[in-house]
């Protein structure tokens, strides 16, 4: 089997240790993230999955339990972050908040520049960064931050983390914002990018359809703990279960269960749109 790129062992973390407002966020979470895969990571609110997501690549360090990058064990406090974030590179909620500088081909250099690269490799990795998100730089480099659109304004955000060229993208609700076309545009950015060498996608949403689209597998948080993790099939096959978490299956995947249990289908594990038409024209 490959080695992962990401592994998480008996992770804890506590915020306001000592205190009378001690909350434990982490209680023992373990998962590993190989090459090629894109994980989705979902929970109610307050699961801990943004806390997670933060010691992936340094943001917090783990006050118990391992996390390694490859062989860097963030647990030890002589690893170099910036050699971790070389690897992991993290987007936030709302990206196109990380932007700050005046023109956009400046904004994707930041990054590269921090990591001491030549002046020519950085112009290459912007140039190809921003081809990567639909924003070439012989068209948009020069054009200013704050006149982009909103959809624009994410893509940027996303060259600029591209323009690492991490092995690892970690995504916390991504599409949040988005109208269904820079969704979708986002997605098909991501899935293209995943596909390109030894790299993986680990990306955190409420949204369980750009789960089904994106994910090869799941975690499923919950308090602090995972409560399940498999394929995106066994777990959105486990509805009772994710109720129980107050988290829905697929809108698809809910409509076609109604329809089982009123015995106008046969079982099913559709998922997608696609997988449903050919289902339900049985009932035409």
């Amino acid at each position: 089997m490959t080695a992962p790129l990401i592994e998480v062992r008996d992770l804890e973390y506590t915020y306001m240790r000592g205190t009378p407002l001690e909350t434990k966020a982490l209680c023992g979470i373990s998962f590993a993230v190989r090459p090629g895969e894109v994980v989705g990571l979902i929970g109610p609110t307050g699961s801990g999955k943004s806390t997670l997501l933060q010691h992936l690549n340094g943001l917090l360090r783990p006050q118990a339990g391992t996390v390694c990058v490859g062989t860097l064990d963030l647990a030890d406090r002589h690893t170099d972050l910036r050699a971790v974030r070389m690897r992991v590179a993290l987007l936030f909620q709302n990206p196109e908040d990380q932007l700050f500088e005046q023109y956009v081909a400046d904004d994707v250099a930041y990054g590269p520049l921090q990591m001491g690269l030549p002046r020519d490799e950085v112009r290459a990795r912007v140039r190809r960064a921003m081809a990567a998100v639909g924003l070439p730089a012989e068209v948009y480099g020069d054009r200013l931050t704050q006149g982009l659109s909103g959809g624009e304004r994410r893509r940027a955000a996303l060259a600029g983390v591209l323009a690492l060229e991490p092995e690892v993208l970690v995504l916390d609700e991504p599409t949040v914002g988005l109208d269904p076309r820079g969704r979708r545009t986002l997605i098909a950015l991501l899935q293209q990018w995943c596909c390109q060498g030894q790299r993986a996608i680990i990306w955190a949403s409420h949204a369980m359809e750009e789960i089904t689209l994106l994910a090869d597998r799941i975690v499923v948080l919950d308090a602090g703990r995972v409560a399940l993790e498999g394929t995106v099939r066994q777990v959105f096959g486990q509805g009772e279960t994710l109720a129980a978490l107050d988290l829905e299956v697929p809108a698809v995947r809910q409509v076609v269960d109604e329809l089982v249990q009123a015995g106008l289908l046969p079982p099913s594990d559709v998922l997608t749109i696609e997988e449903a038409v050919p289902v339900l024209e049985k009932l035409l």
